[in-house]
C-alpha cells in the first residue's frame, strides 16, 4: 500500500508539472538480491530500506520469476494490475516492460517467454498507455507486432565521458545515424503491418553528452529520454547524471541546452 501511494504521489506530481512518465516495470540488469524468491522474502528485505543504498539490481529477480513462472505467474500479473490497472489513468505515458532483458533464464522459453508474456497481459490494461521493450537480446522475436512502441539504447561514443564537449559533432553524427536507422525500422513496420509505432531513445547518455545526442536524435524524428536524470544514488553517479538531488546541477549549460530544445 505504501508503495503504490508513493507511486500515485509521484504521477500526480509529474502531471503538475506537464509531464508524463513512461515507467519501467521489470528489470534484468545486474544483481539479484540474495535469498529473495518469493513475494514475503521480498517485503522482508524492502522493510530493511539496504535499497537506499544498494547498487542498481534485477527487479524482481531472477529467482523469485523462476518461483512464479511455476506456479503460472500470479505474482507477476498481480504486480502488473496493481501498476497498470487504472485503465483511465491519462497521467501515464506508457510501460517499459522490461530494461535490458538479456541474462539466461532457468524456466522454459526463457526471458524471451517472459516479455512477450508480460508485453500482452500489460496491453490488456494499459489502453491508450504504449508498451515496449528495447531492443535487446531477450526479446520475442514478433516483438514489433505486440508491442505499442520501437525503443532502444544508445551509447555510441561514450566510453570517455569527459572528451564529450571536444567531440560533439562526432557524438551529433554517431546518435544521428543511430536514429534514422531506427526510424526507418519504424516505416518499415509500418508499411509491412500497418502499424504505425512510434520511436523513442529510452536511454542514451553520459553527462557533458546529453546535449548534442539529444541535439541529432530529435533532428532525426526520434524521441528521446536521458539516462539519467538524478546523480549519486547508485553505482552510476560518476559518470552518468545531471541533477543532484538538492537541485543543482552538475552541468548548467547542459541543463541551458536541453530545455532550449
Amino acid at each position: 500500500d505504501a508503495f503504490l501511494s508513493n507511486y500515485d504521489h509521484f504521477l500526480t506530481t509529474c502531471a503538475q508539472r506537464g509531464v508524463k512518465p513512461l515507467i519501467v516495470l521489470f528489470d534484468d540488469d545486474f544483481f539479484d538480491v540474495n535469498n529473495v524468491s518469493t513475494a514475503a522474502a521480498a517485503a522482508e528485505w524492502v522493510a530493511t530500506r539496504n535499497y537506499r543504498t544498494s547498487k542498481w539490481m534485477a527487479n524482481p529477480g531472477m529467482p523469485l520469476l523462476n518461483a512464479d513462472h511455476a506456479a503460472g505467474w500470479p505474482l507477476v500479473s498481480q504486480y502488473i494490475n496493481d501498476i497498470v490497472g487504472t485503465k483511465a489513468d491519462r497521467r501515464v505515458l506508457g510501460f517499459d516492460i522490461m530494461n535490458e532483458p538479456n541474462r539466461a533464464a532457468p524456466f522454459a522459453g526463457g526471458l524471451v517467454a517472459f516479455v512477450e508474456f508480460a508485453v500482452n497481459y500489460t496491453a490488456r490494461y494499459s489502453e491508450d498507455a504504449v508498451t515496449t521493450v528495447d531492443a535487446y537480446s531477450a526479446v520475442p522475436p514478433n516483438l514489433n507486432l505486440i508491442e505499442g512502441a520501437l525503443s532502444y539504447h544508445s551509447y555510441y561514443h561514450y566510453s570517455h565521458w569527459h572528451d564529450c564537449m571536444a567531440n560533439a559533432s562526432d557524438v551529433r553524427s554517431m546518435q544521428g545515424a543511430a536514429a534514422a536507422a531506427q526510424y526507418v525500422t519504424a516505416v518499415q513496420v509500418s508499411q509491412r503491418w500497418e502499424r504505425d509505432l512510434p520511436v523513442i531513445v529510452t536511454e542514451f547518455g553520459q553527462s557533458e553528452c546529453y546535449c548534442p545526442a539529444a541535439e541529432a536524435i530529435q533532428a532525426a524524428g526520434v524521441g528521446w529520454i536521458l539516462w539519467e536524470l538524478l546523480l549519486s544514488h547508485d553505482q552510476f553517479g560518476k559518470f552518468q547524471g545531471l541533477l543532484y538531488a538538492n537541485g543543482t546541477a552538475r552541468s548548467e549549460e547542459e541543463v541551458a541546452c536541453l530545455r532550449r530544445l
